[in-house]
């Protein structure tokens, strides 16, 4: 679309990239190679010395073969610093163990004829420190058994590295677990590519091809072949040859799988077809599941979905819409167990933790069953605006896409809407000057249907355990009238010509309005953070720098205001400081107080540890791949990533607020807890 980005790398250097358009990850069909993503996708890719020396894919040899890792090894202390084994809460410091993690996903890929790609991941091990199975030292053990456990890290450490560092040791300090889980083969991918057909083929932790083409994600980058080790899917997909018709485009394929519940254990298909005119581009898909037993046996929901997208004049315009038909009802598939399907975990593990939507009626009641979005954009170099109105029904469910209560991957929701939802947002922005610029998102919400207490679909909502969904914050299904609003303001200013050097600040906040009535309350509802209608809920302050002299290569600093708990206010304070030779430095404050609230007056003030930091150190090694050493210190807080998503880098989601949905990150997560790490971090 016309722009620019230059960036300096070492000589030697691999550089693997996507670019975001709109919004959307989008791979760069122009790069001189690709590897796969692990999700389905692909990352563009370029050899720096290749690209200089001119080498060129002409005469090249099969098999090409890519290698690829993914890998962290690290040792922690972890110690609390409150306890309540009696009731009693004290704060006190004490060791409670010291563990080793190690995560390796090591990934072959590449061409083995020129016309069948592949795709084989091995995983060595999948121990978290957090989990502390692989351990050097417990609390709870008398000291002969952790006398052993020393022993035993010492022996096998060197004579059976591998079982050790893989098998789980929990529940038994004098030998390994007799099972052990890895290594294990984990994403398993083939296929052939024709002139007419492409084939695809991809077992167990292989993810489904995505599919983003108009508005949704219609098949999300993260749904597994089959989670429970079995499952799988086979992609036909149209070849080159059959991928134009004149001045048109066109891609259509059929998925047939054992993925459908994302376990692996019930079979489903997928059906798409996309036709690009240059303009306009029209898409279709057909999604069903089926049982346990067989293919094209017995269907248990069917999803159509059609979209279509394109510009009139400077105006972009899209539009997508899915019908859901549930062949049958959440008492159909449980059968006696429906009885107890307010277990909770009854209705969703039949669907592998992967929906919201746990009661079916087994009917076809128009709205319920639907979902829409509707969007109209424009923009120009001085403003732009875009307009979005989606709703939802109460059983309106769409497959291949995550909801998971469990790591709390809700994009179903955050995508479709909450079940029996409407909403209308504005998303405007101004560039007042070259350095400055304004941004506004605005949305208001209610109820997509209106249902009485004694509604049959209430019951069973209830009955299923959606109820626990709308316990504690504002769920449309169960709303008796009125709506909700949410204001996020934004500012953008540049600072490169009062600092010299590339800069600038960036700072947001988001703040929730109720107008609206929960069924069965006699009064309107107030939100429980602020015992009001009002609750200015996140704030947050963001600094970048580059460059800033010969010692400072780069600054992050993040300020974030968390007012979203009912009792307890949060305030982050974060920095990372970029050194020559891939040094950083990074540390972080909170700051928990009581609120002046109903909450906060109910709180044990006993439990409140009011004070927090962090620190860490990382460098970037020169040898054995070039891993990333890190060293951190946390006390009742913790600001880095977790140990299998890169332990060496912040993390932060909207500003410094770390994590504003994931209850246990952030000021929330080593809550009353601290550790010691040392760790290495590999991705080549």
């Amino acid at each position: 679309k016309g722009f620019s980005l230059t960036k300096v790398f070492d000589a030697g250097t691999t550089v693997k990239y996507k670019f975001i358009s709109d919004g959307n990850w989008t791979t760069d069909l122009k790069a001189p190679d690709f590897v796969d993503d692990g999700f389905g996708g692909k990352n563009s890719m370029a050899e720096l010395d290749s690209l200089v020396a001119g080498d060129s894919d002409a005469g090249k040899k099969f098999p090409a073969v890519k290698f690829n890792s993914w890998s962290m090894l690290g040792l922690q202390t972890k110690f609390s610093t409150m306890n309540n084994d009696d009731g009693d809460i004290t704060k006190e410091t004490r060791a409670e163990n010291i563990a080793v993690g190690f995560k390796s996903y090591n990934k072959l890929s590449g061409d083995l004829t020129g016309n069948m790609p592949f795709y084989i991941e091995l995983v060595l091990a999948e121990q978290e420190y957090e989990d502390a199975n692989v351990k050097l030292y417990d609390r709870k053990n008398s000291y002969d058994d952790n006398v052993d456990l020393v022993k035993h890290a010492i022996v096998d450490i060197f004579s059976d590295p591998q079982a050790w560092l893989a098998h789980d040791t929990s529940g038994d300090v004098n030998k390994k677990s007799s099972t052990a889980t890895v290594p294990f083969a984990g994403h398993i991918k083939f296929g052939w590519n024709t002139p007419y057909v492409n084939y695809t083929s991809g077992y167990k932790y292989a993810k489904l091809p995505m599919r983003q083409v108009i508005t949704w994600s219609t098949i999300a980058d993260n749904w597994d072949a089959g989670y429970s080790n079995v499952g799988g899917y086979s992609l036909f997909e149209n070849g080159e040859k059959l991928q134009t018709i004149g001045d048109y485009t066109v891609n259509f394929g059929l998925n047939l799988n054992k993925s459908a519940d994302r376990k692996g254990e019930n079979y489903g298909t997928y059906a798409f077809a996309t036709l690009d005119t240059g303009v306009w581009k029209f898409d279709a898909q057909w999604n069903t599941m089926y049982g346990k037993d067989y293919q094209f046996y017995e269907p248990v929901e069917n999803d159509i979905i059609i979209g279509a997208k394109g510009k009139v004049g400077d105006v972009t315009l899209a539009a997508q819409g899915l019908v859901a038909v549930h062949n049958k009802s959440t008492e159909d598939l449980l059968g006696a167990d429906y009885e107890h399907a307010g277990d909770w975990w009854k209705a969703a593990d039949y669907f592998g933790y992967s929906t919201d939507i746990f009661y079916r009626s087994g009917d076809f009641d128009g709205i319920e069953n639907i979902a829409a979005n509707v969007q109209a954009s424009y923009k120009n170099e001085l403003f732009s605006a875009k307009a979005e109105y989606r709703i939802r029904g109460a059983e309106a469910s769409m497959l291949y896409i995550r909801n998971n209560h469990d790591d709390l991957d809700l994009r179903l929701k955050d995508m479709l809407g909450a079940p029996n939802s409407q909403r209308v947002t504005v998303d405007l922005g101004f560039n007042a000057t070259d350095a400055l610029s304004i941004g506004l998102n605005a949305y208001m919400e209610t109820e997509a249907k209106h249902y009485d207490t004694d509604s049959e679909i209430l019951e069973g909502v209830a009955h299923c355990w959606a109820l626990g969904y709308a316990e504690s914050k504002y769920t449309p299904i169960f709303l008796d009238s009125g709506c909700e609003f949410e204001l996020t303001p934004s500012i953008t200013y540049k600072l490169d010509d009062v600092t010299g050097f590339t800069s600038s600040v960036n700072g947001y906040g988001i703040m929730d309005i109720a107008a609206y009535k929960v069924l069965g309350a006699s009064d309107d509802y107030e939100y429980a953070a602020s015992d009001s209608k009002f609750l200015f809920k996140y704030a947050g302050i963001s600094f970048s720098a580059e460059k800033i002299n010969d010692v400072i290569t780069g600054l992050n600093v993040y300020y974030g205001l968390d007012n979203s708990k009912d009792a307890l206010l949060g305030n982050t304070l974060i920095a990372k400081v970029a050194l020559p030779k891939n040094l950083e430095v990074s540390g972080g404050i909170g700051i928990r107080s009581v609120k002046n609230t109903d909450a906060g007056d109910a709180y044990n003030d006993d439990a409140l540890n009011p004070f927090g930091f962090a620190i860490g150190v990382s460098k970037k090694l020169n040898a054995i791949k070039s891993p990333k050493l890190y060293a951190q210190f946390m006390w009742n807080m913790d600001i880095y990533k977790g140990f299998g998503d890169g332990p060496a880098e912040l993390n932060i989601k909207n500003g410094a607020n770390l994590g504003n949905w994931k209850k246990d990150e952030g000021l929330d997560r080593y809550d009353g807890a601290g550790a010691l790490r040392i760790g290495l971090h590999w991705n080549f």
